[in-house]
């Protein structure tokens, strides 16, 4: 199993929309948690797969690297860190 990558700081904002390497990190009921350079970013149940997934546990491994596209940025200030 592979371990989670040690956090390298925030996402850069050419990453926004483009695919990007992340690693799965816990899963709520409602999706999971992924680490996409050094961010922890919440990946919705309906986006996990393309089929139906009850739990994210039974698609997803802790560490397990996926790729993933950053489609929005949420952030207390509501601005994208700089690059």
């Amino acid at each position: 199993m592979r371990s989670v990558p040690p956090r390298t700081g925030a996402i850069p904002k050419s990453r926004k929309a483009k695919p990007c390497k992340a690693w799965s990190a816990a899963w709520p009921s409602y999706g999971a948690f992924v680490d996409v350079g050094g961010v922890d970013a919440l990946l919705h149940v309906a986006d996990i797969s393309w089929g139906r997934v009850n739990k994210p546990s039974d698609a997803l491994a802790v560490g397990q690297q996926i790729e993933a596209k950053v489609l929005r940025w949420t952030s207390p200030s509501g601005a994208l860190p700089s690059a």
